[in-house]
Parts: C-alpha cells; structure tokens; sequence
C-alpha cells in the first residue's frame, strides 16, 4: 500500500490535497496522513521509520520558530538527513515567492499554489509522474 503525507497549516489547503489525492488515486490503494505544522510531520516521520512514506507534500509557510528559513524547508532538509528517505519524492506545494529557488536548492519538485489554482491538471500529472503510475 502506498504512504502519502501532506504538511501544510491551512485547513482549505489540507482539504484541496485529500479531494485531489481521492480523485488520482482512486483506482489505487493508499493511506494519506495529513499534519498541520512541520513539526508534528516530523515528528510522525521520525516514530514511524520502519513505515516510510512514498510521496511527501509539504507547504513552506507555516509555523516561524524556523527562521531563517521556512517551516516546510527545514522540514526537507531534515528528512533528506533520513537514509529511509533518500530517495523518496518530495514536492513543495507553497504561494511563497521564492519556491522555485528553494526546490532547486533542496533538488525537489515544486508546484506554486496559483499554478495549482488556474492548472490543477499540473498536480495530478507531477504525482502520477512521481509514483509511476
């Protein structure tokens, strides 16, 4: 069975992610958690090591005791640091202006919100594209 976690503060957006995920992956059997703060997504990776997820989106806005940088970018970073992890795909899924930039810099896939917004075909192709399915 397939392991999906979704990170992200905002309760409209937490939703979008469990509608969309239903509709892709409707013909697939798959468990979705979904957490509200980088630190509670942490915290779930790290207890349950054994049980690794296979696909990790994650917003970059959210709680600030992680400056300078975003909550979801240093979510990233330390599951990188994860052997389990290492290959897994991860995609930011934030409004913030930089996304592109940070993707890069942390060799992940992105998609903007507004492009989520006005092309939510995108989505769907960048997760089917990441599962292989």
């Amino acid at each position: 069975m397939m392991k999906i976690l979704v990170v992200d503060d905002l309760g409209q957006w937490r939703s979008y992610h469990k509608s969309a995920l239903s509709v892709i992956l409707e013909n697939i059997e798959y468990e979705l958690v979904i957490q509200n703060s980088a630190t509670e997504a942490y915290k779930n990776i790290i207890e349950n090591t054994n049980n690794t997820y296979n696909l990790i989106i994650t917003d970059l806005q959210m709680e600030e005791c992680y400056e300078p940088d975003y909550a979801g970018e240093w979510l990233v970073k330390n599951v990188q640091k994860l052997k389990q992890y290492v290959s897994t795909p991860i995609i930011i899924v934030s409004a913030a202006p930089n996304i592109k930039y940070i993707a890069q810099q942390l060799n992940v896939n992105y998609i903007s919100k507004p492009t989520l917004i006005h092309n939510p075909l995108a989505y769907e192709l960048k997760i089917k594209e990441l599962l292989n399915i």
